[in-house]
Parts: C-alpha cells; structure tokens; sequence
C-alpha cells in the first residue's frame, strides 16, 4: 500500500516539474499564417475583403480594398443570389515559388484572379450549367512568394435557393500535399456514389423488363404501371445523387429529379389500383391531377420566385 501511494505521489511530483519547465520555456515564434505548412498545408479561409457588385478594376493587384469587411469564406453560411467579390493577399515566402491553391467552391460560380491575372480553370457558367462546390487546383507561381488572390463570384437564383454555400474550404500548399488532400476530399464527395448508380440502374433495367412482359402476350395494366413506376423511380433517384455529389449540375434535381417524384407517386397509385382491379375514383383523379402542379412550380423555384422548401 506505501509502495503505491510513492508511486502515485512520484508521478505527481514529475507532472509539477514538468509544467513548472514548460511555463519557463521561451513561447514558440510563430510564422506569419501561409508560411506555416502543416504537412505541406495551410488554410487561407479567414481575413478576405468582401464586396457586393461587380467592377473588374477590383481583380488589379495594386487595387485597395482596405475599406471592405472582412469575412471567413468557410463561414459565410448559404449564397446569396447576385454579384460578390473576394480578396486577400497571402505572402508565402520566396522559399516555395511554386504552390498550389485548393478551392472547394460552386463550380460555375467564380473566377480566380492571381496578382490581377485570371486563372483557367474557374468560369462563370450559365444557370443551367451550375454545380454543387467541388474541389479544384490551381497552379501558383511567383519569385517572391506574394500572391494578391481575388474570386469574383455569381449566385443563380436556383444555386442559392438550395442554400448551397459558395465555398467550403480554401487552402494554399506544396503541390503533392495539395494532391493528396484533393483526392481525399474527391473520394469523401464520391464514397456513395457508385453503389447508388448500380442500384438506380438497377431499377431502371428491372423497370425496362416488366414493361416488356407487359409488351407480350399477357397484356396486364398493372405491369405497365410497375414497369413506369420502376424505371421513373430510379431515373429520379440517380439524377437526384449525381447533382448531389457534384457530378452533374443542379439544374438536373429542380428540373427533373423533384417533378418526377410526383409522377411515380401517380404511377404508383396507378399500379395499386390496376392490381386489386379497381378503377380510381374522382377523388383519386383529382388527387393525381394536384400532383401534376409541383411541375409549374419547379419552374417559380428555379428563377428565385417560389421556395423549393415549401
């Protein structure tokens, strides 16, 4: 029991020596933040000038926009719909000439501008043409190290409506650690993707094949029904997973994969009653019918004029 306790009050001991020498130690300097690569890394989401509008003398590199607030581009929460510029400058020392900026932002929704130049890779697309934030690389290069960086950024009114962020991340790097950190944030974008595909199609050709038994001899409604029912469901189901994970625009959820919700409801109701061998009542047909109007609204979403939560 003695022998214990020495052992307990030793530790102790140690723990106090420990923490009166670590109080005693000189502070750690600490580099300014782009200089200071964590695993080839550093994150550059906070200190950007922001500006609502559009003026492209706001892309030069000797323009001042001291005057602009400051925000974090991870914490600006859902898009507004409209024009937005971003600026800031980053010095990462002349040590490494050649890095890598890694942005996870809306594709179709910005612009980058380097030292007033812009950069290939980012556009404005039309609205039809716009994606969720996906991960991209942009090649950096400057003798000195100093890098004026500027997004000019355009929100559709369908984008903001989803209240889809115009970035999540923004980070500055060695070119193979940028590289790794992108296939990582690829493969977690993409992780359920495949699996989804396979079963989506799945109901598709399942679909195709009862439509097919009811192009033979036994001529039965409610494999028609079932074979509409099936192919709609996963076509609605796929297109909805591919916008999801950045794949394919968002245009593909508001304009296809949300309306056709409310056909395979109908096809399904279709089914139902073909089965039993019951013809649906007025009540029904009224019903199917109101199940039509979410297609005039998929429209009113789309510009902005009718929320898609509602």
């Amino acid at each position: 029991m003695a022998s214990g306790l020495r052992r307990i009050a030793f530790a102790a001991g140690a723990l106090c020596v420990l923490a009166v020498l670590a109080a005693g130690l000189p502070a750690q300097t600490m580099l300014p933040e782009p200089a200071r690569w964590r695993s080839g890394l550093t994150e550059i989401d906070a200190g950007w000038s922001e500006h609502q509008g559009d003026d492209m003398a706001w892309a030069a590199q000797g323009f001042d926009a001291s005057a602009w607030p400051t925000v974090d581009l991870e914490d600006l929460g859902a898009a507004r719909p409209g024009w937005r510029w971003f600026r800031k400058r980053v010095n990462a020392g002349s040590d490494d000439p050649y890095l890598r900026l890694l942005i996870e932002g809306g594709v179709g929704t910005y612009e980058l501008y380097v030292n007033g130049e812009r950069v290939p890779g980012a556009s404005l697309n039309p609205d039809f043409n716009v994606y969720r934030p996906v991960e991209r690389v942009f090649a950096l290069h400057d003798g000195n190290g100093d890098f004026t960086i500027a997004l000019r950024t355009h929100a559709p009114a369908n984008y903001a409506d989803y209240k889809l962020p115009l970035f999540l991340s923004v980070t500055l790097g060695l070119p193979v650690a940028i590289e790794y950190e992108r296939a990582a944030l690829q493969s977690e974008r993409l992780y359920d993707l495949l699996p989804s595909i396979a079963i989506n199609l799945l109901l598709c050709l399942v679909g195709v094949g009862v439509i097919c038994l009811y192009s033979g001899r036994d001529r039965r409604r409610e494999y028609l029904y079932l074979g509409l029912y099936l192919f709609v469901l996963g076509l609605s189901n796929g297109l909805w997973n591919l916008q999801q994970t950045g794949v394919a625009p968002t245009s593909l959820n508001i304009l296809g994969s949300d309306p056709l919700v409310y056909v395979y409801t109908i096809l399904q109701i279709e089914f139902t009653f073909s089965f039993v061998g019951k013809r649906p009542g007025r009540t029904i047909r009224i019903y199917q019918g109101v199940l039509l109007l979410p297609w005039i609204l998929a429209g009113m979403c789309w510009t902005g004029h009718f929320p898609s939560d509602t």
